[in-house]
């Protein structure tokens, strides 16, 4: 299982996100030529980047005592 590390805050992460997508549909928009595919796997790679997400430490998992806290 991954976690998230941004490498940019949750709300700057998601302001790059759409203009990537407002400029995807933008150019497939007024572009008839535009191999949106191949764009694709390059926006891909950058979101990954950007999230950098990473393995999560095995934490141990929590004894249940019976007692009430």
């Amino acid at each position: 299982e991954q976690r998230i590390a941004p490498a940019v805050d949750a709300d700057t992460l998601v302001d790059v996100f759409m203009v990537i997508g407002d400029g995807m549909f933008w150019r497939r928009a007024v572009l008839s030529s535009f191999d949106t595919e191949r764009a694709l796997k390059g926006v891909m790679a950058v979101m990954r980047d950007l999230l950098r997400p990473v393995e999560q430490p095995e934490t141990p998992a929590l004894e249940h005592s019976g007692a009430a806290r």
